[in-house]
C-alpha cells in the first residue's frame, strides 16, 4: 500500500462526511478516524501484522435524533476516551420528539474514541462511540 492509496481512503473518508473507515484485504490493513472538526488519523499495521482491529466495538445509535454526552449542560460528560464501561453504563443521551433517552454502552470495554460531538444530529445505527473490549 502506497500514500497514494492512502490519501484515496483520507479523500473518501472527508468528501462523504464519514467518522470512521476500515479497509482489509489479505495483505494490508488500514483504518482511518476522525471526530468532527479534527485531523484524519491513520493507523496502518505492517504487512501481515496481527491487530486488534477486528476486537473493536461501536456503541451505535438505537434512533435518529440529537446526541449530547452529559444530561446537562452545566454536568460532567457520562465518559471520557479511556472510561472503562459495562453493559449498564449510560454513555450518552439522545434527544427524539423531546424525549431523552439514555444510550447504555451494552457491552464491557474501554471507551476508544468519541466519534460524534454534543448537539450533533445523528442517525439510527451511527456507531456514537468505538470500545475495545
Amino acid at each position: 500500500m502506497n500514500n497514494t492509496d492512502i490519501n484515496s481512503f483520507v479523500s473518501l473518508l472527508i468528501e462523504n462526511n464519514l467518522t470512521h473507515l476500515h479497509f482489509k484485504n489479505k495483505d494490508y490493513e488500514i483504518e482511518l478516524s476522525k471526530e468532527p472538526g479534527q485531523q484524519v488519523t491513520v493507523s496502518q499495521p505492517t504487512k501481515g501484522a496481527e491487530t486488534t482491529a477486528s476486537a473493536e466495538q461501536f456503541i451505535s445509535s438505537s434512533l435518529v435524533g440529537t446526541f449530547y454526552s452529559a444530561p446537562s449542560p452545566e454536568s460532567n460528560k457520562f465518559v471520557h476516551v479511556g472510561d472503562r464501561v459495562t453493559p449498564e453504563t449510560v454513555v450518552a443521551i439522545i434527544e427524539s420528539m423531546k424525549m431523552m433517552t439514555e444510550i447504555t454502552a451494552g457491552v464491557n470495554g474501554r471507551i476508544d474514541a468519541v466519534l460524534v460531538a454534543d448537539g450533533d444530529a445523528i442517525e439510527y445505527g451511527q456507531n456514537l462511540f468505538r470500545i475495545v473490549p
